[in-house]
This record gives C-alpha cells, sequence and structure tokens, in this order.
C-alpha cells in the first residue's frame, strides 16, 4: 500500500527524494482526500491500520489472526486496484 501510495502521488506530480508513513498520510490527506478527492479519509485510515499491523507483526512478534490477515488482504487489494486506475486514468 505504501509503494502504491507513493507512485499516486508522484503520478501527480508530488516527489520527495524520502517519505515516511506520517508524511506521506498527510500528504495523502491533503491532495489525494481533499485536494482531488481519488482517496477517502478511511483509505488513508486502512493504510496507517495496515502498517502498524506489519509493525506488530514484524518486530513486535504479535501474531495476526487469519481474519485480520483475510481484511487487510481485501483492504491492501482495494487500495492498490483504486491507486492504479487513478493512475492509469491520468496516463
Amino acid at each position: 500500500m505504501f509503494r502504491a501510495a507513493l507512485a499516486l502521488m508522484e503520478q501527480y506530480g508530488y516527489v520527495r527524494p524520502a517519505w515516511n508513513h506520517g508524511r506521506l498520510k498527510g500528504a495523502l490527506v491533503r491532495n489525494m482526500v481533499e485536494g482531488r478527492a481519488i482517496l477517502t479519509h478511511r483509505e488513508v485510515e486502512q493504510l496507517e491500520s495496515v502498517y502498524t499491523l506489519r509493525i506488530q507483526a514484524d518486530y513486535e512478534n504479535q501474531p495476526v489472526s487469519a481474519q485480520d490477515a483475510r481484511e487487510i488482504l481485501n483492504m491492501v487489494s482495494s487500495f492498490i486496484a483504486k491507486t492504479r486506475g487513478a493512475i492509469d486514468h491520468e496516463t
């Protein structure tokens, strides 16, 4: 989701030498939610919640349930499809 969000930002001319999750979230809200209405606040929040779960699983050794994994996959698939559609529409 992070890389898809970066590709979306770059497609619309928002290029930075480095992004972190906090800066990306703020930029997505300003530019892709409020500015262009490509994403919703909910989708940006999902990006953050998926990141939080990844950190917990990868670095804090907290298990992710099968149900959570299915929900994450659905969120990721939807987010990538939406960003891909917006990018394809712009090119």
